[in-house]
């Protein structure tokens, strides 16, 4: 994995950090990395799900609302 990748992904995980109190006086990072870890995982799951799921016609019905960014 070359640095923008390693970036990447440490930035997605970051998102979900967030040590719980004892965990954070404890200096238990380890436990809250890997539940971040977990919960980014599960969530890039879900969306290419959703994604995968999504038809043609359905993209261009969300399209036509003005939904999508573009």
């Amino acid at each position: 994995m070359n640095r923008y990748e390693k970036q990447n992904a440490a930035s997605r995980i970051d998102g979900y950090y967030n040590p719980r109190p004892h965990e954070a006086v404890l200096e238990k990072h380890r436990e809250a990395f890997d539940r971040a870890k977990a919960e980014t995982l599960k969530n890039i799951r879900n969306a290419l799900e959703q994604t995968e799921a999504l038809t043609f016609e359905e993209f261009f019905a969300e399209r036509k609302k003005g939904l999508c960014s573009r």
